[in-house]
């Protein structure tokens, strides 16, 4: 059975301060839904965060880009460094002969006119001057994730185009105040080539995303970030939304939107009906989330498998705690006193659960 949480996407993991194993404090996990205001406030998606952790950002609509929406995130530990965070993912475009009065940086057809790069270069010459510029981030060490890439080609190719992946995982270190931060960036990139279109390239980052905190702490905390990573997922009518106005952009339907107001007035003609191409789409997301998750919970030890019994779905949460236990309403608290009950100390219906050992 795939590993799909029963809370989802996008957030910091705990740093310092944070319950972990060893610690008195229980860890409590909590659904976080984010919701898209372009879309009358509808969820998008959904993920587990710890309890007091802030939540930053949300889906970010530009209506002159090829993909119009994207995610641009922020969960934080706000008494320490600990931190999750996703990046945006623009569309990049590129032609061997070149696209006349379209110099390299400019938008094209929706996409920026960039030369093709590994995942290495994407991180050290595009992604940090935009995201960490002001911090001079040193470059420690990147690692290739081949198979993490294995795994994501398959949901993402489609008819008439030629489609490879690469994935790795960057590790920088900066100065924030009076602390060294340690950040593992984690890029998966999709190269695409389509026949009719001989030395044309559009490609881009399908996941982008990374794990920070205090020097020394990072590893440590991965199992916690994985699980907040991979509870990630994103709601069926609002993507089916979301396909439908890239569809009407790429038909040229929307040259006419130049505003929010304009584009907000489209959305709204929209529906949460789902073509069965758009079911195609939906469900090879759904299965690059899950085979994502798998491959992280492969590269990051310490994560156990459990059966949430009120949802029926399996999910990944840190090991070393004596009890787990899920609620009705998607949260989790995991504790280390054999004795703690939350049906005693806390709102709600809770169930202890066991890990699954498969």
């Amino acid at each position: 059975m795939s590993r799909i949480p029963s809370v989802v996407l996008i957030a910091l993991l705990a740093a310092v301060g944070a319950p972990l194993a060893g610690q008195a404090a229980p860890l409590r996990l909590r659904m976080q839904a984010v919701r898209d205001p372009m879309m009358n406030n509808e969820e998008a998606f959904h993920l587990l965060v710890p309890q007091d952790w802030r939540v930053e950002g949300g889906i970010v609509w530009r209506s002159e880009l090829a993909n119009l929406a994207y995610l641009q995130l922020r969960l934080s530990d706000p008494r320490g460094a600990g931190a999750l965070e996703f990046f945006p993912t623009l569309p990049y475009t590129w032609s061997q002969q070149g696209y006349f009065g379209f110099p390299p940086g400019s938008l094209y057809l929706g996409s920026y006119v960039v030369a093709p790069l590994d995942p290495d270069n994407f991180v050290r010459r595009v992604l940090l001057p935009q995201i960490r510029g002001g911090v001079a981030p040193t470059v420690i060490r990147t690692d290739p994730l081949p198979e993490l890439a294995q795994l994501v080609a398959p949901t993402v190719q489609e008819a008439g185009a030629i489609k490879q992946v690469a994935a790795a995982r960057t590790r920088i270190e900066y100065r924030e105040g009076a602390r060294t931060i340690e950040e593992d960036i984690y890029s998966v990139i999709v190269y695409a080539q389509v026949p009719m279109t001989p030395g044309v390239v559009f490609w881009g980052p399908e996941r982008l995303f990374g794990f920070r905190a205090e020097k020394g702490q990072l590893d440590r905390q991965a199992p916690l970030l994985q699980t907040v990573f991979a509870s990630a997922r994103v709601n069926r009518g609002w993507f089916g939304r979301l396909l439908q106005v890239r569809e009407a952009w790429i038909q040229n339907q929307m040259q006419a939107i130049r505003n929010a107001g304009e584009l907000s007035r489209y959305i709204a003609r929209t529906s949460n009906e789902i073509s069965d191409m758009q079911q195609q789409v939906w469900e090879n997301r759904r299965a690059s989330e899950d085979r994502t998750a798998e491959a992280f919970s492969r590269y990051i030890r310490g994560v156990e498998t459990y059966r949430d019994p009120y949802a029926g779905r399996e999910i990944e949460l840190p090991t070393g705690y004596a009890n787990v236990w899920a609620s009705r309403d998607g949260d989790y608290i995991l504790a280390n006193d054999p004795n703690f009950n939350p049906n005693v100390s806390a709102s709600g219906s809770w169930q202890r659960v066991d890990p699954t050992h498969h």
